[in-house]
């Protein structure tokens, strides 16, 4: 058994010597191999890092909106806020309402959209429409934008999506409860919406 062993190791020492370079070839390769596997790998570090990085810029360029209050306020104008504000965050930034504003229709929690205008109306002054909202701050759904239906609470972009298709397809709502007549909108979803919707 010993002797066997012994030729074995003989065998080996053998070949190591007659194929010393090969082997050191083979080494030098798989050195240079683990070598720029690594710089790879580093490189793609760098790239994701520097990817995120870009990414967190523009979220940092869209974290405010631009929005545009008119009416009976201090100060009208155009307001940037941070995304998420609320229609009360706008009108106190504008100096609150004046004397003559009609306030117990408008919905002082809801989102604001970017884009989108507030009108406060005075006492006696005529209803106008205001591009998808109405005097009260509801949500006119007959003629709001996709944006706009996405502000009330469980309507995502492909529900708001089915609204103005059916809308396209049916005409003008008559009555918000008419809004249940499209697909995925039930007793349910109605229920948070009712209060926020309206159809003139």
């Amino acid at each position: 058994m010993e002797d066997i062993f012994d030729k074995i190791l003989s065998k080996i020492r053998e070949l190591c010597i007659k194929y010393k370079y090969a082997i050191f070839v083979i080494i030098a390769i798989s050195i240079g191999i683990y070598i720029l596997d690594y710089v790879r790998q580093d490189s793609d570090v760098e790239a994701i890092a520097e990817y995120y990085k870009r990414d967190d810029n523009v979220q940092m360029e869209n974290e405010t909106i631009v929005v545009h209050i008119d009416g009976a306020i201090v100060k009208p104008g155009v307001y940037e806020l941070p995304v998420n504000s609320r229609v009360n965050d706008l009108i106190n930034m504008a100096g609150d309402v004046t004397i003559e504003a009609i306030t117990k229709n408008i919905n002082l929690a809801r989102y604001l959209q970017d884009g989108e205008k507030i009108y406060i109306y005075k006492q006696g002054e005529e209803e106008i429409e205001i591009e998808g909202q109405t005097s009260s701050g509801k949500i006119n759904i007959n003629s709001a934008t996709k944006e706009q239906l996405m502000t009330l609470p469980g309507i995502g972009e492909a529900t708001a999506t089915k609204i103005m298709e059916y809308i396209k397809a049916h005409g003008k709502l008559k009555n918000i409860e008419d809004i249940k007549n499209i697909s995925g909108i039930g007793e349910s979803k109605f229920a948070n919406i009712e209060d926020l919707i309206d159809v003139k």
